[in-house]
């Protein structure tokens, strides 16, 4: 069940989108900024999905090698090193090279034991960048199969405790809850589904997780029905929305 949430984290929550033109590395570099940056849970999660889809459009519209290079330079300055990671972190991820993509995670997750990073010097802090870095990961052990019950709590246990308002941690949070034994996590796994949807609310990923999570009791299945439809309302082509749909009905 796990790994059906994180297909959806790939192949849908953070959907290509067309742009005019092509996306440039630096303005991704500014946008990845703003993620870590900014005190506005707001922001901070819309401007989080803009980098998502940045990332993706980039990965699908050139050579992976040559991105991830022109990447590696802004890793290499120490003012954007960890926003040059970060992005190439989700380069790697989208590229589906899990070992690369797990030596950069496991570089910021030492962040706790640097200086480097404080308030003031570089802009961020600490903390977002752990964040981020433990969202990742999650992401990252599910792509690889991993379901490590104790490596898996361990990262929903940090994004609660660095950001409880950080919507993508809240599906991540609410997907592992989801998926224990006996129902035993339902309550957390639902609040933090509700709080993922009330975060962002024409957020397509969100409304579809918590539908899907809605499909698996049949208490629950007109919810889902609704939930479905409302992405259907936002996007009538999602087809994940639709495929549901069908099952539901």
């Amino acid at each position: 069940m796990l790994q059906k949430y994180a297909r959806i984290y790939s192949r849908f929550g953070f959907q290509i989108r067309h742009y005019a033109k092509p996306i440039e590395i630096a303005s991704i570099i500014d946008i990845t900024r703003t993620v870590v940056e900014t005190n506005d849970v707001q922001v901070l999660n819309s401007s989080y999905i803009e980098f998502r889809r940045s990332l993706n459009l980039l990965t699908s519209s050139g050579d992976i090698d040559s991105i991830i290079g022109r990447l590696s330079k802004f890793c290499a300055d120490p003012v954007t090193v960890y926003l040059g990671m970060l992005c190439r972190v989700c380069a790697l991820l989208n590229a589906g090279r899990l070992q690369e993509c797990m030596e950069d995670v496991q570089t910021l997750l030492l962040l706790d034991n640097q200086a480097a990073i404080k308030k003031g010097s570089t802009g961020y802090t600490n903390e977002r960048i752990l964040l981020l870095a433990n969202h990742f990961l999650y992401n990252l052990l599910l792509m690889s199969k991993n379901t490590d019950k104790k490596k898996l709590e361990s990262c929903v246990q940090s994004i609660q405790q660095l950001n409880p308002d950080f919507m993508p941690g809240c599906l991540d949070v609410a997907n592992f809850y989801q998926s224990q034994p006996d129902h035993a996590g339902d309550d957390i796994a639902e609040e933090n589904y509700n709080r993922a949807v009330e975060l962002c609310p024409e957020n397509e990923e969100a409304i579809l997780s918590r539908s899907l999570y809605f499909s698996r009791n049949k208490h629950t299945v007109k919810r889902a029905v609704i939930d479905c439809k409302r992405v259907l309302s936002i996007n009538p082509n999602n087809a994940e929305a639709k495929e549901l749909l069908k099952t539901l009905k």
